[in-house]
């Protein structure tokens, strides 16, 4: 019986743990959807008070989100937090090189702060075994697909491949932990994944059926170590989809302009429950950020699986498709 009890009671500490990291997770999304609508509005001051509020209520955030609130507050001259977030960027393990190639910091990176910003520079230590690791399987991942129709010359080696990286991926993740900015760094903040390498181990193993990963994602974006659009957009391309809606922009050749898509008023009602569910904005504020990414500005605007080039489509599929959407203009 007192076996029972301890166990009932971890289940319980656990179940309220999860709850609390869930409801964490839904206020940071509120103040960073807030933040960047408010960058498309141009109200920067706004934008940069909802980021301080959502680095504040989670005690961390993404690259993107530290990157776009250094540039909210270049604009409305507030050198500190400019500063502030750039080193936050840095210990994540952005280059000061990558700052000083960025149009939007060409003025900061004449400054003296930003002088003795790069002279007290230590680049961060990180798990240079669990980097390699995913850079080894990122390397196995690409060893086949080396030419357009790889799947057909071959498919059952890759397919064997993304089944053995899966199966590593997860027992890695679950001695390492999950490999996060501050574990394995980033290059860049226009990114929702950690690395280029684990991003194509885990979109493979989604589209080869192995949805054992998809609770390893949720867990992470749950505790803010996954961003949630990279968890939405893996989740849309399996078999389980709850449909968030991923998808907003497509056309059918390179040199199409950008449909956006027409939603029938159940499907929008329905994708909005959804992702209301989980702490997401609207489709229709999720379509505007999406739109916004694609025009040229300096923000990390970043999305998975929001768009998408429709090769070899019937005819009677691109009709119905042109009669769904409507152009988007994006200069």
């Amino acid at each position: 019986m007192k076996k029972i009890l301890i166990l009932l009671s971890v289940i319980m500490c656990f179940t309220s743990f999860r709850i609390k990291a869930q409801e964490l997770a839904k206020k940071y999304y509120h103040f960073t959807n807030q933040a960047e609508l408010a960058i498309i509005d141009s109200a920067y001051s706004k934008a940069l008070s909802n980021y301080e509020s959502a680095f504040a209520v989670a005690n961390k955030g993404f690259a993107k989100d530290y990157y776009n609130a250094s540039i909210c507050a270049l604009y409305v001259k507030d050198k500190s937090k400019t500063k502030e977030y750039i080193n936050v960027l840095l210990k994540k393990g952005i280059d000061t090189s990558y700052i000083s190639q960025q149009d939007v910091f060409l003025k900061f990176c004449q400054s003296k702060m930003w002088k003795k910003i790069k002279a007290n520079y230590q680049r961060p230590i990180k798990d240079s075994v669990y980097i390699h690791t995913l850079d080894s399987l990122a390397k196995v991942d690409q060893l086949f697909r080396v030419s357009w129709n790889y799947n057909e010359i071959y498919g059952d080696t890759v397919r064997k491949i993304d089944s053995v990286n899966a199966h590593y991926l997860i027992k890695l993740i679950n001695k390492k932990g999950f490999p996060t900015s501050e574990k394995v760094g980033i290059d860049r903040p226009h990114t929702l994944y950690p690395s280029r390498d684990f991003s194509l181990i885990a979109i493979h193993s989604i589209q080869l059926g192995y949805l054992e990963i998809l609770p390893i994602l949720k867990e992470a974006y749950e505790n803010l170590d996954f961003h949630i659009y990279a968890y939405v957009g893996l989740e849309d391309m399996s078999e389980i989809s709850t449909d968030y809606g991923s998808e907003v922009l497509i056309k059918h050749s390179r040199g199409e302009k950008w449909r956006m898509r027409i939603l029938p008023e159940e499907e929008l009602r329905r994708r909005n429950e959804n992702r209301a569910k989980i702490g997401m904005e609207t489709w229709e504020e999720y379509s505007r950020k999406v739109i916004f990414s694609l025009k040229k500005q300096p923000f990390a605007f970043a999305y998975f699986n929001s768009k998408s080039i429709l090769l070899g489509l019937p005819q009677k599929l691109i009709e119905k498709d042109f009669k769904n959407s409507v152009e988007i203009d994006i200069d």
